[in-house]
C-alpha cells in the first residue's frame, strides 16, 4: 500500500517549496500539488467537467466556474466534494509501496485527514505570509481575507490531536531540517 503524506498550512507557508526540496532529496517520491491537479481535472477530464455542468445550475463555460462556486456555498461544496472524490480515487490507484506527498492548504480545514497517513503542518506568522504573498497572486487585502477564512495553526493542531494523526509541525521562519522531514516521511 502507498504511504500518503499531506503537506499543509496556510497559503504562503512554503508547501510547494518544501515539495521541491523533498523531490531533490528523493526523486522516487510522487508529489501532487492539488492546485495543479484541480486545474488539470477542470481543463482535461471530461468526466469531471460533465459532473460540474450537470450539477452547477447555469454553468456553461469552465472559465466562469469561479463565479458559480465562490458565490454559492452549495456549489462550492459540490465542487470540493467532486474534486476530493477524484483525488481520493487517484491516490488509491497509485502503485503500492510508493510514497506520495500531497501539497494542499485545506487538508485539515476540509476534513481530509482520512486520506493521509501522516501530516506535515507548515507554519509562520501572518505578517510573514503577507510579506511573502504581497503582490504575488492577489492584492494584500485578498490575501488577508483568504488567510482569515482558514483555521488557525492551533485549531489545526487540535484537529490533528483529536484524530490521533501522526504529524510534524515545521515553522518556515526558522531553519528547516530537511533531514528531519525526510526521516518523518520515510519512517
Amino acid at each position: 500500500m502507498s504511504k500518503v503524506i499531506g503537506i499543509t498550512g496556510i497559503m504562503g507557508t512554503g508547501k510547494t517549496t518544501l515539495c521541491t526540496k523533498i523531490l531533490e532529496k528523493n526523486k522516487n517520491i510522487n508529489c501532487i500539488n492539488v492546485d495543479h491537479f484541480r486545474l488539470d481535472l477542470r481543463n482535461n477530464n471530461k468526466e469531471f467537467q460533465k459532473q460540474l455542468f450537470d450539477n452547477i445550475e447555469g454553468l456553461v463555460s469552465l472559465e466562469d466556474i469561479n463565479k458559480f462556486i465562490y458565490t454559492n456555498e452549495e456549489n462550492m461544496l459540490f465542487y470540493k466534494n467532486t474534486l476530493y472524490n477524484f483525488l481520493n480515487k487517484y491516490l488509491k490507484n497509485q502503485a503500492d509501496s510508493q510514497v506520495i506527498v500531497v501539497d494542499w492548504a485545506l487538508i485539515i480545514d476540509d476534513n481530509l485527514l482520512d486520506y493521509f497517513d501522516k501530516i506535515i503542518l507548515l507554519t509562520c506568522s501572518n505578517e510573514e505570509i503577507y510579506r511573502r504573498l504581497d503582490g504575488a497572486y492577489w492584492p494584500l487585502s485578498e490575501v488577508k481575507h483568504r488567510v482569515s477564512l482558514q483555521l488557525t495553526t492551533d485549531e489545526k493542531i487540535n484537529k490533528l490531536k483529536e484524530r490521533k494523526k501522526d504529524y510534524l509541525v515545521v515553522n518556515t521562519e526558522e531553519k528547516i531540517s530537511y533531514d528531519e522531514i525526510m526521516k518523518f516521511i520515510e519512517e
